[in-house]
Parts: C-alpha cells; structure tokens; sequence
C-alpha cells in the first residue's frame, strides 16, 4: 500500500502541468519530474539502488513513451478514449510492477 500512495502522490500530486506536457520531448523536464517521484520513495526506502532504480526505470518510460506508443500500435482502429485508458492502465502498472521488483528485490 506504501508503494501505491507513494506512485500516485510522485506521479500525480506533484508533477506539474510543465512536466506532464513535455517530459517526453525535454529530458530537462522528464529528469525533473523523475526525481521528484523517486524522492516520494523515501518515505519507504533509504536504499540508493533502488531509488535509482526507481528513478531510471520512471524515466525510460515516460521520456520514451514506450507504454503510449506500444498501446497505440497493438490498439489500431479501437475508440481513442479506449486507447488512451487502456496506455494509462499500461503505463501504471509498468511504473508499480517494476517499483515492487526494486523494493522487493533490491
């Protein structure tokens, strides 16, 4: 559960509208909001490896748009709203499989 309010609170609480818009063609922007969301893990974790750990997987992700763009491909020809609901499930399930790995495992 820890890990859960630390993903909403570092992904939607605190990012910006700023870096929402373009953390994925700014990698000042994407850096940005990375750190601010890996530092949310503090609250569970001390252990640099895996804030690190934390924090690059968040950043491949979002500046790639990697969760958006395979959506978008498998989903050809679906309902936008399906689409883009469907890259948002995606996306978060990503951000918390792989946050679990690095407290789990790490």
């Amino acid at each position: 559960m820890d890990q859960l309010i630390c993903h909403l609170i570092g992904d939607y609480f605190l990012q910006t509208n700023w870096m929402a818009v373009n953390k994925t063609k700014n990698i000042f922007a994407a850096a940005l909001h990375c750190l601010t969301y890996a530092l949310v893990f503090l609250a569970i974790t001390q252990k640099p490896l895996q804030l690190l750990f934390i924090f690059t997987t968040h950043f491949i992700i979002d500046y790639s748009n990697v969760i958006k763009k395979w959506t978008e491909k498998s989903m050809t020809g679906r309902e936008p709203y399906i689409v883009f609901v469907l890259s948002v499930v995606r996306d978060n399930s990503a951000h918390l499989f792989l946050n679990y790995l690095a407290i789990r495992f790490m």
